[in-house]
């Protein structure tokens, strides 16, 4: 809810200026006094955009879908696969990257502490979270984790730095 929440914002100052920005060729004839004012054309350009941004949307929840899904069936001990081109790149684009960080630790987080609360071993609990999270980036992160805590290294040691993991996660 707090991601979609500081979403909205931005998503309608998109979606107005969509509208806006091809507001002064539609009125220039009207005001000119050269004819009227074509709607359809006027549309077209407006929804242009919010088509591009709908298309976009789409094709990156199908993606993530589609890869979710090619993980989660793989039998277990299989290896994971690899991170794609497109997990890579929803972590440099900037307001992505925080909104991929944010749904994975908190998929990471929240399932990790219901299933050690309900009493499933750690290297199991792992395994499920780097299951459940939906970018390659952090599946690797997360089996990277289960490796060192396999070595006996405590969790905290075992998490990764940087912007992925950050302090809060680690502490």
């Amino acid at each position: 809810r707090k991601i979609r929440g500081q979403l909205v914002f931005p998503s309608l100052i998109f979606t107005a200026a969509c509208f806006i920005a091809p507001a002064p060729s539609f009125l220039a004839p009207m005001l000119s006094g050269e004819g009227s004012a074509d709607l359809t054309a006027y549309l077209v350009q407006a929804l242009s955009p919010l088509g591009v941004a709908l298309g976009l949307l789409l094709c990156y929840v199908l993606v993530q879908r589609r890869a979710a899904r090619s993980w989660a069936s793989l039998p277990p001990g299989a290896a994971p696969p690899r991170p794609t081109v497109f997990d890579h790149l929803l972590m440099k684009i900037p307001v992505v990257k925080r909104v991929q960080r944010w749904k994975n630790l908190g998929e990471f987080a929240s399932l990790l502490g219901n299933l050690t609360g309900a009493g499933v071993g750690i290297f199991e609990a792992l395994d499920l979270c780097a299951k459940s999270v939906s970018n390659g980036l952090y599946r690797r992160d997360i089996l990277a984790i289960k490796a060192g805590v396999q070595k006996g290294d405590p969790m905290h040691v075992a998490l990764p730095g940087g912007f992925r993991w950050p302090i809060e996660v680690r502490a």
